[in-house]
């Protein structure tokens, strides 16, 4: 089981996020995996090797309405659920904040095929989107090493002492603070390999990217808040997950 050090724990007080190298498995991924691609194969009628088979990312290519059902479908999976509430990471959670934990039940994976640009959430708090309480925490869990032709994550350091800021700003569906807001930070990319973890507070500025390259870019985002505190019906329940 992973600890984590006095600087991480201060790290994520102080700027709002910390990266836990190598926290997960390959083998822990397998059981979800091994579902998403027999969500996909019901849904085609044809067999794929793996998440970045090619023939599997054209077929979402042309047939975005199944992409968005498999999206849909692996989000009701016992295998999500059993990966959300892994002991690696509930424990993470309790040695960030030493009380009980609860997730929420709106799980994600997201599925980036390269250059689409009309899901990428760029600049905001996901306290924006969640609300709730603001002790929230995110944990986002690439499947597949990230960098910035994939489209890792960049984050503003220390932008959460911000606290709760206002998202007027529409960019297609999605929303984002006004420019001006985020003049004071310096952003930075967090390049990761699979298997590694980014906890970030709610309050955390972010953005997504536009996956420059020529394979599908999978990441989970999982949310866990503090039992007791409130949160928004429509991240659905909030799951005890034990430490």
């Amino acid at each position: 089981m992973q600890t984590l050090t006095a600087e991480q724990r201060q790290q994520y007080e102080a700027q709002g996020y910390v990266l836990v190298p190598r926290a997960l498995e390959p083998a822990d991924f397998k059981p979800i995996e091994r579902q998403f691609l027999r969500l996909a194969e019901e849904r085609s009628g044809r067999r794929f090797e793996s998440l970045h088979d090619l023939e599997l990312l054209q077929f979402f290519q042309k047939n975005m309405r199944i992409e968005s059902d498999v999206y849909n479908a692996i989000r009701r999976t016992p295998e999500i659920l059993d990966l959300a509430a892994h002991r690696q990471l509930t424990s993470l959670l309790r040695q960030l904040v030493d009380r009980p934990w609860g997730l929420l039940e709106k799980m994600v994976l997201r599925i980036d095929m390269p250059n689409m640009e009309a899901e990428v959430a760029y600049w905001h708090q996901d306290h924006f989107y969640v609300k709730g309480n603001d002790r929230i925490v995110t944990a986002w869990i690439p499947l597949q090493d990230v960098n910035n032709e994939n489209g890792c994550l960049l984050v503003q350091p220390a932008s959460h002492n911000m606290g709760s800021v206002s998202h007027p700003v529409a960019i297609g569906k999605r929303h984002v603070p006004a420019a001006e807001a985020l003049d004071a930070f310096r952003p930075i990319s967090v390049d990761m390999h699979s298997g590694d973890v980014l906890l970030f507070h709610a309050l955390l500025f972010h953005s997504g990217q536009i996956n420059r390259s020529g394979t599908t870019r999978y990441s989970f985002q999982f949310r866990y808040s503090p039992i007791g505190l409130p949160t928004d019906p429509g991240m659905g329940n909030v799951l005890p997950v034990e430490i």
